[in-house]
Parts: C-alpha cells; sequence; structure tokens
C-alpha cells in the first residue's frame, strides 16, 4: 500500500489500469485467423526480466520453444481454447491473418487468463517460420500472406493444428542496449556457427539460419554490422540454440551463462 500511494503522489494525473495480480506462469501463443478457422502453435516461453539483456523489468529477451511447463490436460486445452475463442472474436470484427497472445495461469486453479493481445506479426515469427520450414510445416506465415492477399486455398484447420502443437526443442537469445545513450558496437565476431571452448566462441562455419545449426555444442549467432549505431533498448545480437536454454525456475542453464558473459563483455568494452 505504501508502494502505491508513493506512486500515486508523484503521478497525480495519471491513467493507470488496475488488475489482481495472479500468481503462476506465463506463456505465449502465435495464432492465425484463416477463412476456415482459427490456427494455432503450441505454447512456448517468453524469456524476460534478464537485466543484462533488456535494460526494461518487463522487457522479453527471447523465446524458449521446448520449455516443459508440465500442465496438466485441462490447462493445455484452456489454452488453446482461448486463443481459439479470441482468434474467433478477432474475426468478426474483420481482423485476417497472425497475432499472439500473452497468458499467464494459475495451476492451482487451474485457470487461464490472457494478458496482452498481439494483433500483429509478432517478434517471434521470423524463428518460428524456419522451424516449422524445418519441420516441414505449412508455416502460419504463409496462411498469413494468402489470407492478406486473397488468395485462394483450401486447409484441413485440425489437422494443421495437431501438426503445429508440440514443442520444438530450440531457443533463442536476444542481447539490447541496455545503456540508456545509443551505442556504436564493434563487430568482434561476425554472424556465423559457433562453438565454446575455454570460456571463449570459436568460429566454425557460416550460417545464418536454424537449419545451419548441426549439433547441440553449436549456436547461432547473429550480429549487427560493425559500426551500426544502436539506440537504447535495441537488439544488436542474438544466440540460438539447438535446445532449450530456460531452467524449470525461470534462469537461464549454466551451459549458457558462458556464451552471453562472453558477448556482454566483448559487446560493453567496445561502446564508443
Amino acid at each position: 500500500r505504501d508502494d502505491f500511494e508513493a506512486f500515486v503522489s508523484t503521478q497525480p494525473q495519471r491513467t493507470v489500469k488496475i488488475s489482481r495480480f495472479i500468481q503462476g506462469p506465463s506463456c505465449t501463443i502465435n495464432a492465425c485467423v484463416s477463412k476456415q478457422g482459427i490456427l494455432m502453435s503450441h505454447f512456448f516461453y517468453q524469456i524476460m526480466r534478464l537485466q543484462q539483456c533488456n535494460k526494461y523489468e518487463g522487457g522479453t529477451s527471447g523465446n524458449d520453444y521446448a520449455y516443459d511447463y508440465q500442465f496438466s490436460s485441462q490447462i493445455k486445452d484452456s489454452i488453446y481454447q482461448s486463443a481459439r475463442s479470441m482468434g474467433e472474436y478477432m474475426q468478426s470484427l474483420g481482423y485476417q491473418g497472425i497475432f499472439g497472445l500473452d497468458m499467464v495461469i494459475d495451476k492451482n486453479a487451474e485457470q487461464v487468463y490472457v494478458l496482452e493481445n498481439n494483433a500483429r506479426l509478432v517478434a517471434s515469427i521470423p524463428v518460428f517460420t524456419k522451424l516449422q520450414l524445418l519441420d516441414q510445416e505449412v508455416p502460419l506465415l504463409l496462411i498469413h500472406l494468402a489470407e492478406l492477399m486473397g488468395v485462394d486455398y483450401q486447409i484441413m484447420v485440425d489437422n494443421l493444428n495437431a501438426s503445429y502443437q508440440h514443442q520444438r526443442q530450440y531457443s533463442q537469445l536476444i542481447l539490447r542496449n541496455t545503456s540508456d545513450t545509443k551505442q556504436i558496437y564493434e563487430a568482434d565476431y561476425q554472424t556465423g556457427i559457433y562453438t565454446m571452448l575455454d570460456q571463449q566462441l570459436v568460429w566454425q562455419r557460416a550460417g545464418i539460419s536454424a537449419a545451419d545449426l548441426q549439433t547441440r555444442d553449436e549456436a547461432l549467432l547473429h550480429r549487427a554490422p560493425e559500426g551500426r549505431e544502436i539506440k537504447s533498448n535495441l537488439e544488436y545480437a542474438n544466440l540460438q540454440f539447438k535446445y532449450g536454454i530456460i531452467s524449470p525456475d525461470g534462469t537461464l542453464k549454466p551451459q549458457v551463462e558462458p556464451w552471453l558473459g562472453e558477448l556482454l563483455m566483448k559487446n560493453h568494452s567496445q561502446a564508443q
């Protein structure tokens, strides 16, 4: 209460939304409104609260598509039903294509709450599309484009959803400029495939996509071009792995820390 009253005293003219605090894990799901029904991915973990990667406490820092929530069948059904209901409502308003839902789950009450509806192409779609192509699936992005272009197509929604709704052994970690000012980063490492040896990144070969990773010992690094101006909290690099990088308690797995530490050290020391 004291914290709330202190906030009110410093923000007297600010409009806020107040809701009940729900304790529980959060997840996100990609979905697509098509003329033949609502398509939905498996729900996956949205990485948050990594202050070394994002200056904002609630800011996002990537996705873990392999994370095992160990939800009950009832919770899983509720997640998909929530996404379907939201999609059908949006469709009634004329919406077409991809959207993303963020949810929080009260595991004790087995209740699903929708936190946010991102009615747009969400940030996870580029990597998710590459994973779908690797799994020889019809990508959500293809249906999205067909909808917006008015293409005549036929799909079996239930069959596609059955093929979409599985965990994928993949994750990405996004690094942002956490300073309050824009920075110029020098390209210590070029984009490509690396391994880790003695706490240092070791170049293996060129690569730009999930398909270029061969083993769990490797990571794909995407880097901003040398000399690019990176504004506050914008992305300058991302790491991609062929496994889940988040532990059950929501922290980074120990084997990921050296990768992050090496990139942070290099980039921060080179900021001008």
